[in-house]
């Protein structure tokens, strides 16, 4: 009885044996319809993702910002909203481009407030072009009723924002910057980007340096700003450090600040030339973290820098331009104050136009600088900022000539 039990018991136990051998074999059970099921699902966000970065465009605002009348500045008192009554200047004729966008670049140094660098950036997506309008940092602005330096308005904005209490005083400042850009100059701000150029050394480290001929002697010394610069003529490739010394340079020009900007143009066009070449996927992340290391603000959302930053790389440097805010120098007294540099109107209004107009028609001379803060009404001043057209008007070049033959600066060394 006993050997038959444990027979009965064993064939009992092979057929249970057989029965769950069976079954494994011939389903994928819980664990492997998770694995198709994530499977799966990896594929349809990747397959969602590329339709994204392919088909996707950044959502800009298609109201015009140019068209609120009254005080210019009156958005740009912290709790004000930039209500107007006076809408004179709105006009439906005015629609955008596609695939146009433009961009505030603002870079201060890292002692004070002072934007050293401001550039209004136009980039046409559809055709591939860059356009770069250049402000000197001593324009003329009249604020609050008081003659400045273009350059003192970000730190005025940034001072009265923190002293409202606001929480993010460094954007709010920045927002009413491009305000004013926009309601003065009739140029469409769609993101606005500040920079501090100390940080600004970590990109250009991270691509390797940008070379460049430099095409004089640039020495200066200057310990309450810990500026020093000390460059020599020739070809070589600028370090992060050199570049912002390079930059920043401007004492043997005869032009100052006027020098300055053509220095920059310079760096800009072998800087993207630079960059064009080193853009890499072994470069992506250090470029990613230098970006990160020297941004003090910036509204652009990670989907639409995604965006820009893929279709930058299709930009040719024939088709990247550079060009300066029409005007001349002049100091606040005619021969003594303060030296300025003062727009040229006619000539402006046709270099924004040119470059950096986002709407299918031109903007038109009623709408541009209505309240007059780019002049002071003295006659000197005057002369400058309405002088005829064509007087003060600074052709523009491309990248691919200023790296070939670099603009000629008066009087550098």
């Amino acid at each position: 009885m006993q050997n038959k039990g444990n027979k009965e018991y064993k064939n009992t136990q092979n057929n249970v044996r057989k029965q769950r051998k069976k079954v494994k074999s011939g389903s994928p059970g819980k664990g492997g319809a998770i694995v198709v099921t994530v499977f799966t699902l990896v594929i349809v966000i990747l397959a969602v993702g590329v339709l994204f970065l392919r088909f996707y465009k950044p959502d800009v605002d298609h109201t015009p910002g140019f068209d609120t009348g009254g005080n210019i500045f009156a958005d740009t008192v912290p709790g004000n909203n930039g209500s107007s009554d006076d809408s004179s200047g709105s006009s439906e004729q005015y629609k955008r481009r596609d695939g146009v966008y433009n961009f505030l670049f603002v870079a201060k140094d890292h002692v004070a407030e002072n934007t050293d660098v401001i550039m209004v950036i136009s980039f046409d997506t559809v055709n591939s072009g860059l356009s770069v309008l250049q402000i000197p940092r001593d324009t003329y602005i009249e604020y609050n009723g008081t003659g400045r330096r273009i350059n003192y308005l970000y730190g005025a904005l940034h001072a009265e924002a923190k002293n409202a209490g606001e929480k993010d005083s460094i954007s709010a400042a920045l927002e009413r910057f491009a305000s004013v850009i926009e309601k003065n100059m009739c140029i469409e701000i769609d993101y606005h980007i500040l920079i501090d150029l100390e940080g600004f050394n970590s990109i250009v480290d991270a691509i390797g340096g940008v070379e460049m001929y430099v095409p004089y002697d640039l020495h200066y010394s200057d310990p309450e700003q810990n500026l020093y610069i000390n460059i020599d003529k020739g070809q070589q490739i600028l370090d992060g450090d050199k570049a912002e010394q390079f930059v920043r340079f401007r004492s043997d020009f005869v032009e100052g600040d006027l020098g300055r900007v053509d220095a920059q143009k310079i760096f800009l066009s072998a800087f993207l030339r630079q960059l064009k070449s080193s853009f890499t996927l072994t470069t992506i992340p250090g470029l990613v973290s230098a970006a990160f290391e020297c941004l003090v603000d910036t509204d652009i959302v990670i989907a639409d820098a995604i965006f820009f930053a893929k279709n930058i790389l299709s930009v040719d440097l024939e088709n990247a331009s550079f060009v300066t805010l029409p005007g001349y120098a002049t100091r606040a007294n005619v021969d003594s104050g303060a030296w300025y540099y003062v727009m040229a109107r006619t000539d402006t209004l046709k270099v924004i136009n040119e470059f950096v107009n986002v709407y299918g028609i031109d903007i038109v001379d009623s709408l541009f600088d209505r309240n007059s803060v780019f002049t002071s009404g003295e006659a000197h001043i005057d002369e400058i900022y309405l002088a005829e057209e064509g007087r003060y008007y600074r052709d523009a070049y491309n990248a691919e000539d200023i790296n070939n033959s670099p603009p000629v600066i008066p009087g550098a060394k």
